[in-house]
């Protein structure tokens, strides 16, 4: 018995392969870094790292686009772990968010 696989037709496959519609470049860029920074967080994982972490914060600067990630063990460290971010950037680059 023979399979046909020229009719065969798969969503998933299709749906992987699908592209998406690339994001418009935005005009509202900020031209100095860190005088705009974007922030989320993200969690709770289900499972914890080695160090058990189970949240992370992200600081994205919109004018270079850097990205710093913190690992969390709770998501109570948010406010502790921008004033470090806060920090950082006076003190390694000169400059205020």
């Amino acid at each position: 018995m023979s399979l046909d696989v020229s009719s065969f037709q798969c969503d998933t496959c299709e749906l992987a392969k699908s592209h998406c519609v690339p994001f418009l470049l935005s005009s509202n860029k900020s031209l100095v870094p860190f005088s705009l920074v974007h922030s989320d967080v993200w969690g709770p994982a289900k499972i914890a790292t080695l160090a058990w972490a189970r949240w992370f914060v992200m600081f994205i600067d919109d004018c270079t686009r850097m990205t710093w990630v913190s690992l969390l063990k709770t998501k109570g460290e948010v406010s502790s772990r921008f004033q470090q971010f806060y920090q950082m950037v006076e003190t390694q680059f000169h400059a205020r968010i």
